[in-house]
């Protein structure tokens, strides 16, 4: 026989052939070329797979043999003398470096010299054991089986020179996932873990279809390239199921399954801190497909919680854990991540020791994993779309904000010019004011607009985001204002509106202000005070008062709700003195109130005078009615007025004790009450002046000018070492309503029997002595403020003709019985027959405060 060595490839692979055809004999020598090696390998495989063919595949098979040629089987054509840059041996790798070692094998970067690159070598290492060879092969058969995008390929497999096998794979440029999760890169956001996560998922599924479970699923073996590839790597411990997967497709098949050797039951394999309950027990019959779901969501664990499934002292401990399933949920292994539910549940159902409760393939986890994806997906779309409205909104809000505070200045000026330009004033100088007013009409007008379209942009907001904070807030605020400004108008309706709104919206921020709850602080000069409180309630046309209730002695606290109290403070040797206390949204959310309260002997306060407690009271009202302040709370000291309005006879007192006859003489129009020709006193030269015989004594004067009760104020300041002056308008009103700002002394509804006006009798009207209607009483105990007369007061910055406040026995109008009615008087020097005054005084540290 000729040496081989001087053959031809042609003759080499025609003495293969003949061997093959005659003899059967299937062995290649591997000393041939690689050519021939290749055509030999070919022949072979058609005819394993002729075994299993058609009759008319069998046939041409036979044919072949009988020829005893098959140049034409090569898929390739004729092979040639291979070109100089393709290797002949196994100096085509040259391994540059060790990468990891496991068990079964060691992981080298190897340098492909054909194809001129880089590859990793995964070589057997430790003793020659058939098992362990016959393992390490079925790892390579089944993972270049598996060709999928997140399955590391296959490229090469043999042995080495020294007769090692080997097999080569796809390196990967990057790091594994469990350096990453260490590590805690910024770039890998939980978001993008689990995207990742996903395709190991979708790798695994594929396997599945194909009849293999990997086992090992771990965070070490799952490689992240560095531009987004992301592989399951070490198929070393799959379970070849020997069967079709579910999902269709040609099933994995390896020597070792063909041969029947597979794994012992029993034996526990897998890595320890990420087992499944079955593979710990070691009940390899129970190994599936949803082992490697249980994987999976161990993985998905330590994504969330950057920790192990598992932990313990040994690998024992660890494995009773597995094979118990004890699985700690992540938010509380991990409290401070801030781990999403969805995602939580997912992973606790994912690693449910019973496998029929778990996700019941790796496809449905993706699923679940895919529908959070898109909930963040739509998220983050909402989240910006809500951004931009939200940019919107603040854009409305502002320019809101801004109209407001023109409103505002222009009802200032509008308020100066009305003080500043007489009633009486002709067209001419009042058009200044008149363009004040359709400026503060358009303002308010514009507000109104500008606030709807601001709800409405907020609105648009939550419809995007309905938990979004800003807009919460904002829209909280907004409804707030509007509630606090219906409910200082006395419009409940709006207040209630607004205070659901709140309520909708304000995420705990305004839980005092609803609640209504406002502590109230009672001291007394000096304490031990009895505290006894009464809360009205609005009967009919009136508030009354209900049954007091003793609180206690001064110094005291108490936490009052929602509305109006008048609290009596007695001790004995003292005047009792009758505090009213308002308790609204807008109180409430000023904090707590001190209630302060000096206490007199009887003999320190003068006779027919009432003490008007210092605090806060609700003054104007409807600014386009009668001239009024518009409504505002003010802070007022301690102040004494007169209970009743000067009666005639106490003028009468006042003239007899003039200190100037002669100057009465000479100016008897300036001082004496008169309307017209008719005087209201008459002169006897025994008892001096005196109400005429057809007046009561106890009638209010009327008829007078502002200089004859300047001059009165001055002659009783005199005789009581008092500073007595005239109320003032605010203090008047203070008087009138209480703290509650009441329309009425008593109350919120009018009638004709509750107060002295023109329609209060049948008879024609005239007047009548003070005090006669009981009920127009304030809640300090002023009389006579609504009706009687109306009252002569100091203007609001002592400047000007004086304003009057209240009805009269004369007027048939009800709107001016209102307490934030204003008149203002023609002049100074202009007598009528229903206006009278009232007096009052400070004490002296009170005057300047």
């Amino acid at each position: 026989m000729p040496d081989q060595s001087d053959l031809s490839e042609d003759d080499l692979y025609e003495q293969f052939l003949k061997k093959f055809c005659s003899l059967g004999e299937r062995s290649i020598d591997l000393s041939w070329p690689q050519g021939v090696q290749r055509r030999c390998r070919l022949l072979l495989h058609m005819a394993s797979s002729a075994s299993s063919q058609d009759a008319s595949t069998l046939s041409f098979m036979s044919s072949l043999r009988a020829q005893g040629v098959a140049a034409d089987l090569s898929l390739e054509g004729q092979y040639l003398e291979p070109p100089p840059d393709l290797s002949r041996s196994d100096r085509r790798y040259a391994v540059e470096a060790e990468i990891a070692r496991g068990g079964m094998g060691r992981i080298l970067l190897a340098y492909d010299q054909d194809f001129r690159r880089r590859v990793a070598m995964k070589v057997l290492v430790g003793s020659p054991d058939p098992g362990k060879i016959s393992r390490f092969v079925e790892e390579a058969q089944a993972t270049a089986q598996l060709e999928h995008p997140n399955i590391g390929p296959v490229y090469d497999g043999g042995l080495s020179s020294s007769g090692v096998p080997f097999f080569t794979m796809k390196w990967i440029r990057g790091r594994d996932l469990a350096e990453i999760i260490e590590a805690r890169a910024a770039e890998f956001s939980l978001f993008r873990l689990v995207q990742i996560l996903q395709q190991v998922a979708m790798g695994v599924d594929f396997a599945h279809s194909r009849g293999v479970v990997h086992r090992d699923l771990k965070p070490q073996n799952v490689m992240v390239g560095d531009y987004g590839e992301v592989l399951v790597v070490d198929w070393g411990l799959a379970k070849i199921l020997g069967r079709s997967g579910e999902s269709g497709g040609d099933q994995v098949m390896t020597s070792r399954v063909e041969q029947g050797a597979l794994t012992l039951d029993g034996s526990v394999q897998g890595s320890a801190p990420y087992m499944s309950p079955e593979q710990a027990l070691g009940d390899v019959q129970a190994i599936d497909a949803r082992t490697d779901v249980f994987g999976l969501g161990a993985i998905l664990y330590s994504l969330l919680t950057g920790l192990p499934l598992y932990e313990g002292s040994s690998v024992f401990q660890i494995l009773q854990q597995a094979r118990r399933a004890v699985v700690v949920p992540p938010h509380e292994r991990t409290p401070e991540r801030g781990i999403p539910p969805e995602l939580e549940e997912i992973c606790l159902r994912a690693l449910t020791k019973d496998r029929e409760e778990r996700f019941q393939s790796a496809r449905e986890l993706y699923e679940s994993l895919q529908r959070y994806v898109e909930g963040v997906y739509d998220k983050e779309r909402r989240a910006s779309e809500a951004e931009r409205l939200l940019a919107e909104a603040a854009s409305v809000l502002s320019e809101f904000r801004q109209a407001e505070i023109f409103e505002k200045e222009r009802r200032a000026r509008e308020e100066d010019l009305s003080r500043s330009v007489p009633h009486h004033a002709p067209p001419a100088e009042k058009e200044l004011l008149w363009g004040v007013i359709e400026e503060v009409r358009k303002a308010t007008e514009k507000c109104s607009r500008l606030f709807e379209e601001t709800v409405s942009a907020y609105y648009s907001v939550l419809r995007i985001e309905p938990r979004n904070e800003t807009a919460r807030e904002a829209l909280a605020d907004l409804f707030s204002e509007k509630a606090l400004a219906a409910e200082n108008r006395g419009d409940r309706e709006a207040s209630r509106l607004y205070t659901g709104l709140v309520a909708q919206y304000h995420d705990g921020r305004y839980q005092q202000l609803l609640s209504g709850e406002r502590v109230v602080h009672f001291c007394t000069v000096p304490a031990g005070a009895e505290v006894h409180l009464s809360h009205y309630e609005e009967k009919g046309l009136r508030l009354l008062e209900s049954p007091s209730e003793c609180l206690g002695t001064t110094p005291l606290s108490r936490s009052l709700d929602l509305g109006s109290y008048v609290a009596t403070l007695k001790k004995e040797g003292l005047r009792d003195v009758r505090c009213p206390i308002f308790v609204d949204r807008e109180a409430v959310s000023a904090g707590p109130a001190d209630v302060n309260v000096s206490l007199y002997a009887p003999s320190e306060v003068p006779e027919g005078f009432v003490q008007v407690t210092a605090g806060e009271s609700i003054v104007g009202g409807d600014p386009r009615q009668l001239s009024s302040f518009p409504r505002r709370r003010q802070h007022f000291p301690e102040l004494f007025v007169a209970r009743f309005p000067v009666t005639l006879l106490e003028y009468c007192e006042f003239l007899n004790d003039f200190p100037n006859p002669e100057e009465l003489a000479a100016q008897h129009q300036e001082y004496l009450p008169s309307f017209g020709q008719e005087d209201y006193v008459v002169q006897d030269k025994e008892r001096g002046f005196m109400p005429q015989e057809r007046l009561h004594p106890r009638i209010p004067v009327i008829g007078v000018r502002k200089a004859a009760m300047l001059r009165y104020c001055g002659w009783l300041g005199q005789r009581l070492g008092k500073p007595v002056r005239l109320l003032r308008e605010e203090e008047w009103e203070r008087c009138a309503r209480g703290a509650d700002g009441r329309l009425y002394p008593w109350g919120n509804g009018f009638d004709w029997a509750f107060c002295h006006g023109a329609p209060s009798r049948e008879e024609r009207p005239w007047l009548e002595p003070v005090g006669t209607f009981p009920d127009d009483t304030s809640p300090f105990g002023v009389r006579d403020l609504a009706g009687c007369v109306r009252e002569l007061c100091q203007a609001r910055d002592d400047r000007g003709d004086s304003p009057s406040r209240g009805g009269s026995w004369y007027q048939r109008l009800a709107l001016i019985f209102r307490a934030d009615a204003r008149l203002i008087r023609l002049t100074d020097r202009t007598k009528t027959t229903d206006v009278g005054f009232r007096v009052c005084y400070l004490n002296p540290c009170a005057e300047q405060t």
